[in-house]
């Protein structure tokens, strides 16, 4: 009940509550949905006070519920910006996959292997959400403004 997790295909008989993180409160309140690699990654709380809103995961091909309690600490800057952004991911020494999408959640760019920076300059003045990726499956999420 309330605002959990449901898939819908765009039919009546098509649409199935997928899981419910909090099952026996009011409602996990899933929020900030982004789609990866066939999983949808997430903020939603599961009741414990001490937690309070925690990135999760869910996909397939098993449609496992994942809590991803140790998001990559990552700074976006400057943000605003009007061309190349900067990211700050400290003691790390991989590479990232980068994701820039519009707030409909429709991908845009990839960058695989990435530097830490990326290239807005292409893209019109607006609000998206750029994701980092780590190999290990970590994820941060930063909402940034192109002038």
């Amino acid at each position: 009940s309330g605002r959990v997790f449901w898939f819908c295909d765009g039919t009546e008989a098509g649409t199935v509550q997928l899981c419910d993180i909090y099952p026996n409160g009011p409602h996990s309140f899933p929020t900030g949905m982004i789609a990866y690699n066939n999983e949808v990654y997430f903020a939603a709380t599961d009741g414990y006070t001490n937690h309070g809103r925690e990135l999760w995961k869910f996909g397939e091909p098993t449609n496992e519920l994942k809590d991803l309690s140790k998001p990559i600490q990552a700074f976006f800057y400057p943000n605003p910006t009007q061309d190349v952004l900067q990211i700050s991911v400290p003691d790390s020494k991989e590479s990232y996959s980068l994701i820039l999408q519009d707030l409909q959640g429709k991908t845009l760019k990839t960058v695989n292997n990435s530097p830490l920076s990326f290239d807005l300059s292409e893209f019109s003045a607006g609000t998206y959400l750029l994701s980092i990726h780590s190999k290990e499956g970590q994820i941060a999420l930063e909402r940034v403004v192109k002038k």
